[in-house]
């Protein structure tokens, strides 16, 4: 029920909880696999089916002088404009009807090309009947081409009939759901569509590198049943299918299909399938998808490369780990580090090697020593086997597996690769008419997560201005996309709030595992503070990233849930210029039980 559901994503989901123990009929299928032209799907091809020169939101603001610097040039400027505008409208109409043609009907008229050039190739001795056939045909297109520039207007748009939705969600996954979630609780009315590229119902993605390859369940593959950090057994997807589908009729779902292109001015978005709605409220939450490979894949060694994202490359990877000896993860920040652990633990006779580029595993967020210790421990613990400095030159076929081909010289061979790098943000419709941030990637947004009017963005794909920080951020967590989903559907409800939150994430590699607040880059100082100060025994600290002396994120091992506790103290702003300040912000000492509460234990 969406209704309890909803309480029950604000009062768990921050701690890891996830939501139903019943299981989704909806099916898996295969693992989504490179060709060597990497991972540009056909879809893309579908695009801009809006006018590129439709008027803004936000118009230019003229300052005052300008304005009277246009009129001292308006009279004089008046009959050029006359002589030179006519022509250029007439010119942009003809333009904007061979754009709409070849873009919102594109398939159509592509097989009319190539049926009128199939009939020529075949006519070559009827040239003059087919030339008087082809001035009927233009003459006949030049009739369509009045109805398809008007496609996309107000008034043919009612004529067309696109389906009006009150809101429409882009994304299927946390940020979707907590979206659809705060959209229904006070209305269970609420007209929703929702749309995501998969074939599931919303489930949660951090157990897929983490608690699903640590179960006990030798059926895991199947029963997708997990237990939290807490120890609470927990089902994967957030509600099963009758409440989700069933008993809310007026939630629509589409699965499998993405949205190719957005009207932002007419409020239409346009599907892979040819599909159009029109909506009043919209939510962009598409996540992010797993980038190229650095390396062309040859056909022959398609079935022993993969990706890792979702839920059907976990059921991939799950079984295909079965059937083999050796295996190589490559990728060594958050995604790598994390499923080659979790092979590691879940299969004993599998060897598991992890390459990543750079020098040391989780070089961009650890500090160099801490990297080492880390992977030091992963390797003695659990069996890892580590290759960095490993840069790609190709791959081969080798008997049933593969040869890995490395820049140095080293040949490594394997049953099979997962390419596990950090994913990039899937916003290829938004490109044309949207603002994308050019530092952090992303959609960039308001206080309110809106992008323009009635347009709203949430998750992987935002980026936003972090009130904590000052400063715009991308983030890719969890704890994250749940928020912003909340809020923008909030905002899409006409509440006006601002986003404040500040995320925290967690990680768990092997017998490591540890929480994070704010910007963790390694390119910045760092302190670090250790209950032990033994080098072998950094189990319980914290991990402090300073700018210009002010801390703007912190990693706190062996303290669980006291990373948010440091919010306040980046909020502040002040500098830190002495070391023996970051003693005493965290605490990591279990606090002691009181006495009333060990007798109600009693």
């Amino acid at each position: 029920m969406f209704r309890n559901i909803s309480s029950s994503i604000k009062n768990k989901a921050r701690t890891n909880q996830f939501f139903s123990k019943n299981e989704s009929k909806i099916s898996a299928s295969s693992s989504l696999k490179w060709t060597e032209k990497g991972r540009k799907s056909n879809w893309n091809s579908i695009r801009n089916f809006s006018q590129k020169n439709e008027k803004r939101d936000h118009p230019p603001n003229h300052s005052s002088s300008s304005i009277q610097n246009q009129k001292l040039v308006q009279s004089s400027s008046l009959n050029l404009g006359v002589l030179i505008g006519i022509p250029l409208i007439f010119s942009a109409i003809y333009f904007n009807s061979e754009y709409y043609k070849g873009n919102v009907h594109l398939n159509k008229h592509h097989e009319e090309e190539e049926e009128e050039e199939e009939e020529n190739s075949e006519e070559d001795d009827h040239e003059d009947d087919d030339e008087e056939d082809e001035d009927e045909e233009e003459g006949n297109e030049d009739e369509e081409e009045n109805e398809e520039n008007q496609l996309l207007s107000e008034e043919t748009t009612k004529k067309k009939g696109y389906p009006k939705k009150k809101y429409v969600i882009i994304g299927g996954g946390v940020g979707g759901y907590a979206a659809l979630t705060e959209l229904v609780e006070d209305d269970r009315e609420s007209e929703v569509l929702m749309i995501t590229a998969e074939e599931h119902l919303p489930y949660a993605r951090p157990p897929l590198s983490k608690e699903l390859w640590t179960s006990s369940d030798s059926n895991v593959n199947e029963n997708l049943h997990f237990k939290t950090r807490e120890g609470i057994e927990q089902h994967i997807y957030f509600e099963d299918e009758e409440s989700l589908m069933k008993e809310n009729p007026n939630v629509e779902w589409l699965f499998n299909k993405r949205v190719v292109d957005i009207d932002v001015r007419r409020h239409l978005i346009l599907l892979d399938d040819g599909q159009i709605f029109e909506y009043s409220k919209c939510l962009i939450a598409s996540g992010c998808e797993p980038s190229p490979p650095p390396i062309p894949i040859p056909e022959d060694c398609l079935d022993n490369v993969s990706s890792f994202k979702t839920l059907n490359d976990f059921k991939h990877l799950e079984a295909k780990s079965n059937k083999i000896k050796d295996i190589v993860i490559f990728g060594g920040e958050f995604l790598g580090s994390e499923l080659a652990c979790g092979l590691a633990h879940r299969r004993e006779n599998l060897k598991v090697r992890q390459m990543f580029p750079e020098a040391t595993m989780m070089a961009n967020i650890f500090p160099q020593y801490l990297s080492e210790h880390v992977s030091e421990r992963i390797k003695n613990e659990i069996g890892v086997d580590f290759h960095p400095n490993a840069k790609l030159e190709r791959i081969e076929k080798n008997g049933e597996g593969v040869v890995l081909h490395l820049e140095n010289g080293e040949r490594v061979e394997t049953d099979h690769v997962v390419f596990a790098t950090e994913p990039e943000p899937s916003i290829d419709f938004a490109l044309k008419d949207l603002e994308i941030d050019p530092i952090n990637g992303g959609i960039t947004a308001n206080a309110e997560l809106e992008t323009r009017s009635d347009l709203f963005v949430a998750g992987d794909v935002l980026s936003y201005y972090d009130m904590t920080l000052k400063r715009r951020r991308r983030v890719e967590h969890y704890d994250h996309a749940l928020n912003t989903g909340e809020t923008a559907a909030a905002n899409m409800k006409g509440k006006k709030m601002p986003y404040s939150h500040f995320p925290t994430f967690w990680s768990e590699m092997g017998n490591v595992s540890f929480e994070g607040v704010g910007i963790t880059d390694s390119k910045l100082e760092t302190v670090s503070v250790w209950q032990k100060t033994d080098s072998k025994n950094l189990e319980k600290g914290a991990v402090y990233y300073l700018d210009n002396k002010k801390i703007v994120g912190a990693i706190v091992f062996g303290a669980p849930g006291k990373s948010h506790l440091l919010k306040s103290t980046i909020g502040y702003g002040l500098p830190y210029l002495d070391n023996q300040d970051f003693k005493n912000l965290i605490s990591f000492e279990k606090p002691k039980e009181s006495k009333e509460s060990l007798e109600s234990q009693d």
